[in-house]
């Protein structure tokens, strides 16, 4: 890659991928090179499906949209702490995440546009997945889209053998979510139900 601004399509192309990450003003040219608009080279240029989500790793420019996610009221009627996340705490929670090599984030967007974020905290091959769509995005299939895109991502991953997750029990979208993609019962914790990925069902498989 070679970013130059040599001319009037230079700058029309730089500000376009500026103007992609939003309106954070600290980001790396990892973040820019996942925001090239298609048709050029690099992570973004490969062509999918209109409409199809697709995840790509979460970094520094995502750190507002996921505290949007997190902090929506029903997210946060569903949240284990109950109440909303402060600025301060979760920009030390997201900069530690990014540094954490056993809790990868991917966002998922559809035609460029965010919809939701999935994460994975991985212990010794157990795999706790966190999810969370866009409150603009709920409503419209994306939580079972981003599960089954996840489930995907983790099939080559030697080091995820078994996946978990936490769901409140009134959080009806979220429990029809993951039981679309093969997750069962598995106790209670709480309000919260546990479910756990089918072991019959291979991984990346519905």
């Amino acid at each position: 890659e070679r970013w130059t601004v040599d001319t009037a399509e230079d700058l029309a192309r730089v500000r376009a991928m500026c103007a992609r990450l939003g309106t954070e003003n600290s980001f790396g040219w990892r973040d820019l090179l996942d925001v090239l608009p298609p048709g050029t080279s690099g992570t973004s240029g490969t062509s999918r499906a209109s409409g199809a989500l697709a995840l790509r790793p979460a970094y520094t420019c995502d750190a507002a949209f996921v505290l949007e996610c997190r902090n929506d009221e029903t997210a946060v009627r569903y949240s284990g702490s109950l109440r909303a996340v402060g600025l301060d705490e979760h920009k030390q929670w997201f900069e530690a995440r990014m540094r954490a090599p056993g809790t990868p984030m991917w966002i998922g967007e559809v035609d460029d546009r965010r919809v939701g974020n999935v994460r994975v905290d991985v212990r010794t091959g157990v795999g706790e997945i966190g999810i969370a769509v866009h409150p603009q995005a709920r409503g419209q299939g994306f939580g079972r889209a981003l599960l089954e895109a996840l489930l995907a991502e983790l099939q080559s991953d030697q080091q995820v053998v078994d996946l978990v997750a936490r769901v409140h029990v009134d959080n009806t979208a979220s429990l029809r979510a993951f039981r679309g993609v093969g997750f069962v019962g598995d106790g209670v914790d709480g309000l919260f139900l546990v479910l756990r990925r089918d072991p019959r069902v291979p991984m990346g498989k519905a």
